[in-house]
């Protein structure tokens, strides 16, 4: 099992950074929906922000370091020969990678405008950078925007994996799974 990607396909870490950043996005998506149903009284009131805050920042971390490692390591040459749909794809990448990253900025101001210094899992406290109510209030509705947004464009890349798979019958969605291709070829 290679920890790095080469030509041919996705290495461990890639593949470790491409499916725990989803399980997060999609679960965090999911707790902020369900957060916003709680009343005051609820258990979960306190602790489940506390929570999605602690998840947010491993989040933060993990997309932090998918940038820094896709900038050092190698990319697997893109499958299939239309020059529109590798663009494209990359123009997709980018702005999930740009999203993901302004989501994490602003639920950090978010979690923290209030004064409030954001603990991570009860085990440490991050600086608080910005006590503002109109900060508050503005990256509070923007974390929601880029939410909303990045499901949109995680369904668009879905699309986009399942058409490589069923229809173009290419390994592309079998590099970032099991970062193998097939014995058939597949590959460029």
């Amino acid at each position: 099992m290679k920890l790095l990607n080469t030509k041919k396909t996705f290495g461990l870490v890639a593949r470790f950074l491409h499916w725990s950043i989803a399980l997060l996005v999609i679960g965090l998506f999911v707790s902020g929906l369900w957060m916003r149903s709680l009343d005051y009284y609820h258990p979960w009131y306190q602790a489940a922000p506390d929570l999605h805050t602690s998840f947010g920042l491993v989040f933060m971390a993990l997309v932090l370091f998918r940038v820094f490692w896709s900038g050092v390591n190698v990319k697997p040459t893109p499958l299939g020969s239309a020059r529109l749909e590798h663009a494209m794809a990359a123009v997709v990448h980018a702005f999930l990678y740009a999203l993901m990253i302004a989501l994490a900025i602003t639920g950090y101001l978010y979690a923290t405008a209030d004064g409030k210094a954001p603990g991570f899992f009860g085990l440490y406290h991050f600086p608080v950078i910005v006590r503002s109510k109109a900060v508050a209030d503005l990256s509070g509705d923007l974390h929601e925007w880029f939410a909303y947004v990045i499901i949109g464009v995680v369904v668009l890349h879905l699309v986009g994996a399942m058409k490589h798979h069923i229809i173009d019958r290419d390994d592309t969605l079998r590099r970032m799974v099991s970062g193998r291709s097939s014995s058939k070829g597949g590959m460029e």
